[in-house]
C-alpha cells in the first residue's frame, strides 16, 4: 500500500469508442499520483488494442483481461491488485475533469470521518453535450442517510454517483468490496456497507461529466435493477438486526426471483420489519409490481388502497395509489 497514491479502477466492456478519451482525462488530472488499473471485462470489440497501446505508452497504466462477468466482478478484480490508499471510479465512456482527484483527495484529508467522497456530474449526450436539464447539487456535503436505525420509511443509504466515487481502499476491503449478486445495484448496496463504517459526502462541484445513453444496465434491465435495489434494501435491514441472510442472497444469486425471496426475508425478519409493505412500496411506485409478488395492476390497487385506508393521513400512501394507477 502506497500513500498518498490513487488506484483508478475502471472496468471495460466494448468501450472502443470512448475508452481512450476516458483514460486521457486520468491522466490529465492535476494530481499526478496515480495508477490506473483496467479490467477489460471480455471484450470482443476493439478495446483490447486500444489498451495495449494506451499502457505501451504510459506505464500508469495497468491492464487485466478476464472473461465477461460483469461489473461487480471487473471491480472486485481490480480492487484486489490496487496498490493505491484511495481507490477512485471510473467508468470507461466518462470524463473526469482535471481537478477531480486533487479536490476529492483534499476532503478526504479535511473529514477524517469520511470514507467515501463522490461528487457532482455534468450530464451529457453521446457527443459529451452537457444535457439541458442537470441535477442540483445537494444542499450538504454529508449524503443523506434516511436509515436513522431503519425507523424512517421508506430505507435509504447514503448515496453517491457511484462513477464518482473516491473510496478509502482499507474501508473497501474491509468489507469484502462488491457483492455480485447484486448485477444492476451493486452501488446501493455497497453504500449501505460503507456506511457502517464512516461518513458518506458528496462534494457540489461538477467534477465528471457522466453519458446518459440506453445502454446503461438500469436502462436495458428495469426490473432486474428494482429487485436488485429493493433486495439490497433488505439485506440492510436484516444486518441492522443481526441476522444472516447469506442463504437468501445466494439464492436470490442463482434463481433470480424476487418475490420468493421477498416472501423469506419476510419470514426472517418477522414482526421486526414490515418487508412486504417496503416490497411494495418500492415495487408499485417504480413501475414494477411483479418485484413484490403482484401478478397484475389489479392486485397492486388492491394493496395500495388496502394501505391508504390503514393509514390515510400518510403522503405515502396517496403516492402509493397514484402509482398503481398510472400503471400501464
Amino acid at each position: 500500500m502506497q500513500d498518498g497514491l490513487i488506484s483508478v479502477v475502471l472496468p471495460a466492456f466494448n468501450a472502443a469508442t470512448t475508452l481512450a478519451e476516458a483514460v486521457k482525462s486520468i491522466l490529465d488530472q492535476t494530481y499526478s499520483k496515480f495508477e490506473i488499473v483496467v479490467v477489460d471485462d471480455g471484450s470482443t470489440d476493439s478495446s483490447p488494442d486500444i489498451l495495449s497501446s494506451l499502457a505501451a505508452h504510459d506505464r500508469r497504466i495497468r491492464v487485466i483481461r478476464t472473461p465477461n462477468r460483469g461489473v461487480a466482478e471487473a471491480l472486485n478484480t481490480g480492487i484486489a491488485t490496487a496498490q493505491g490508499d484511495l481507490i477512485a471510479r471510473m467508468d470507461a465512456d466518462d470524463i473526469s475533469e482535471p481537478t477531480r482527484f486533487d479536490k476529492q483527495v483534499q476532503h478526504l484529508a479535511q473529514y477524517k470521518s469520511c470514507i467515501a467522497v463522490g461528487c457532482c456530474m455534468t450530464l451529457v449526450d453521446a457527443k459529451y453535450n452537457p444535457l439541458p436539464k442537470q441535477k442540483r447539487a445537494p444542499p450538504n456535503i454529508k449524503a443523506k442517510d434516511r436509515c436513522k436505525g431503519f425507523r424512517h420509511f421508506p430505507p435509504s443509504p447514503p448515496v453517491i454517483p457511484h462513477p464518482t466515487a473516491m473510496i478509502r481502499s482499507a474501508a473497501l476491503k474491509a468489507i469484502g468490496g462488491y457483492r455480485p449478486c447484486f448485477r444492476s445495484a451493486q452501488d446501493r448496496d455497497l453504500w449501505w456497507r460503507l456506511s457502517q463504517l464512516g461518513e458518506i459526502h458528496c462534494i457540489p462541484d461538477r467534477l465528471l461529466r457522466y453519458r446518459r445513453h440506453e445502454a446503461a444496465v438500469s436502462q436495458r434491465y428495469p426490473e432486474r435493477s428494482v429487485a436488485d435495489s429493493l433486495i439490497s434494501d433488505l439485506s440492510a435491514i436484516a444486518r441492522h438486526f443481526g441476522l444472516d441472510d447469506s442463504e437468501l442472497l445466494d439464492e436470490y444469486s442463482s434463481q433470480r426471483v424476487p418475490s420468493a425471496t421477498v416472501q423469506k426475508y419476510a419470514r426472517l425478519l418477522g414482526q421486526r420489519y414490515p418487508v412486504q409493505h417496503l416490497a411494495s412500496y418500492r415495487a408499485i411506485t417504480r413501475g414494477h409490481p411483479s418485484v413484490a409478488g403482484h401478478q397484475n395492476n389489479s392486485s397492486a390497487l388492491r394493496y395500495s388502497i388496502l394501505q391508504l385506508l390503514r393509514t390515510p393521513f400518510s403522503p405515502k400512501s396517496y403516492r402509493l395509489v397514484s402509482a398503481t394507477l398510472s400503471l400501464d
